[in-house]
């Protein structure tokens, strides 16, 4: 489709943002080339846990929750495309999330956070001990109540990656793995390309999605951009049989069942820079809590550990869209712990900007170059 032709956009990053954005341009016919230096979804999109969680942990409303729920409506149909696409199944699992509540204040605060949601007309119920438990029965018998958000729902995040880079590539997009970027190229303030230790590659725009390696690129793109990397630790623990029905989201932690009896446990947030170990407090952190939702889950066997790097900003919010001062040049990172959930709104915003020069959602709240806190200063590697 793209053949003997110069990309269009380039994109900085092959995880699962950078994937889904050069899926949705590929199918509006722009030419993307997704530029990795490790392998596509190496990082946090391999380490994530998959949920789909836009409700259980929302306590108000506002922008991001409302890009939450627009990404999450798109996932089904999603799944479905993949799979005709490819032939990867990215598993999405209908799953739901129970919050559970331990003392007065969660079972209060959970309660608010139902009322709300079903006054905005979304599904939400306030389940009372009896009910939270019948739900559940895997959950501590001092349970004091819960809160049911049936739509929130989990995928598998690797095969989501996996899937939007084939897809992509069978659109004729192209990737290169092993290719760091090292700057952008440009005539005067306008973005032209990104100079790699080989070449330059030029592109009508760039679309930087480096994740926690964005302030690499702070000096050429002219704005801050105070990106930090949030280390998250996980566990893999498996009983014979699954210990769970849903997904349980704790305040602290939360643990994903899957029919092997797998449970996915996480997670730790640590800003430590680019330090990716598993610790001892961090696992026995998560353990302890985990153990306090679900007894049972003491007599798991462990399975695996590992620690990835999520990237976050100073406001919480993710970061996207054009950088005024650089004609050519587009932000799309800083997601934190919605990568996943926020994919493919992602993609379907950024090919708007690019195809059409406006979002169908408002991105002001979003935009890159607006006021934030001062981030942690950290050692820049080199993305």
């Amino acid at each position: 489709m793209f053949a003997n032709k110069k990309p269009d956009v380039v994109i900085v990053g092959g995880g699962i943002i950078g994937c889904s954005v050069a899926f949705f341009l590929a199918k509006a016919g722009v030419y993307p080339l997704v530029l990795e230096r490790g392998q596509v979804g190496g990082e946090a999109s391999s380490g994530a846990a998959g949920m789909l969680t836009a409700q259980t942990h929302t306590d108000e409303a506002g922008a991001l929750f409302d890009l939450k729920l627009a990404s999450r409506g798109l996932y089904e149909g999603l799944a479905n495309e993949l799979l005709e696409r490819t032939g990867l199944d990215i598993e999405y699992r209908r799953l739901g999330h129970v919050a559970p509540a331990f003392s007065d204040e969660e079972d209060a605060g959970v309660t608010r956070r139902v009322a709300w949601q079903r006054a905005r007309g979304l599904p939400a119920e306030k389940l009372d001990a009896r009910q939270a438990r019948a739900m559940e029965p895997g959950l501590a018998s001092d349970v004091r109540g819960a809160g049911w958000f049936p739509e929130d729902h989990h995928i598998n995040n690797s095969a989501a990656t996996q899937a939007l880079a084939s897809a992509t590539m069978r659109l004729g997009g192209k990737f290169r793995t092993g290719c760091a970027v090292l700057d952008l190229a440009g005539e005067g303030p306008r973005v032209t390309g990104v100079r790699t230790e080989s070449e330059t590659v030029s592109a009508g725009a760039v679309i930087l999605c480096a994740g926690a390696w964005m302030q690499q690129f702070e000096k050429a793109s002219g704005i801050p951009l105070p990106i930090v990397p949030a280390k998250g630790q996980m566990v893999v623990a498996k009983l014979e049989l699954p210990a769970l029905r849903h997904v349980v989201y704790g305040s602290e932690v939360y643990a994903i069942p899957r029919a092997s009896g797998e449970h996915i446990i996480g997670s730790t947030v640590e800003f430590v820079g680019f330090d990716k170990r598993v610790t001892v407090e961090g696992i026995t952190r998560i353990l302890k809590e985990v153990t306090r939702l679900v007894p049972v889950l003491h007599e798991a066997a462990m399975v695996t550990s590992w620690a990835c790097l999520r990237p976050a900003a100073p406001d919480g919010l993710p970061l996207l869209g054009k950088v005024p001062a650089r004609p050519g040049l587009f932000v799309a990172t800083g997601h934190f712990r919605n990568g996943i959930l926020l994919a493919p709104i992602t993609g379907m915003i950024m090919t708007e900007l690019i195809v059409d020069g406006t979002s169908s959602i408002p991105l002001d709240p979003f935009r890159p170059d607006r006021p934030m806190p001062a981030a942690q200063p950290l050692a820049i590697d080199t993305y």
